[in-house]
């Protein structure tokens, strides 16, 4: 038989560094993004190849604008009837995530950001209904992260734990169930 697969990193094998990384992510907001920043516009700019003031803008239009907004009641209802006659009743809808290659990723930052494939990647997780609607994104964790972990930090789960998720109801072999899933693809431990 094969020998039996010892835990701890996402590759078999692979040393496994402990992080801070809520300490980091803290650090990262005092350093550019607070009122109070300790670095000026043009470090920004350095940083980020773009500068502040349009990052901000476009982080205010895709809030403002509803470009990601949680589905309404009546729009969950729609995606499960179709999900049900499509063979998956009680889907919302289909979840993901992707790296995205990142070309101008800082050298010091490389470590973090390295992906399964050995270069520079952020990570997109989205939902998308039947129809392609996009209706959650949560862009932009180190390409480090396993899937499992950009769940544990994405707010998608977020209104079910706060008891704030939309009703739903569907059956299933005679079972009765209160809470819609979503369709995932090797978000699951081995």
């Amino acid at each position: 038989m094969g020998r039996k697969r010892r835990w701890g990193g996402s590759v078999f094998g692979h040393k496994i560094y402990k992080r801070d990384r809520a300490a980091a992510e803290c650090l990262l907001m005092l350093k550019y993004f607070d009122e109070e920043s300790i670095f000026e516009d043009d470090q920004f700019r350095r940083r980020y190849r773009m500068r502040k003031p349009l990052f901000l803008h476009i982080i205010d239009e895709l809030t403002t604008e509803e470009y990601l907004r949680s589905p309404r009641q009546h729009e969950i209802e729609e995606m499960m009837r179709s999900n049900a006659a499509r063979g998956f009743p009680g889907m919302i809808g289909s979840i993901d995530c992707m790296h995205w290659e990142w070309a101008n990723c800082p050298s010091g930052w490389h470590g973090v950001y390295k992906g399964h494939k050995g270069n520079p990647t952020m990570i997109l997780e989205a939902v998308a209904s039947e129809d392609l609607r996009i209706w959650h994104a949560f862009f932009g964790l180190p390409g480090s992260h396993n899937d499992i972990n950009v769940l544990n930090r994405s707010p998608v789960f977020d209104d079910l734990a706060n008891g704030n998720a939309l009703e739903v109801e569907f059956t299933v072999n005679g079972n009765i169930y209160s809470m819609g899933y979503y369709l995932a693809d090797g978000i699951y431990p081995d």
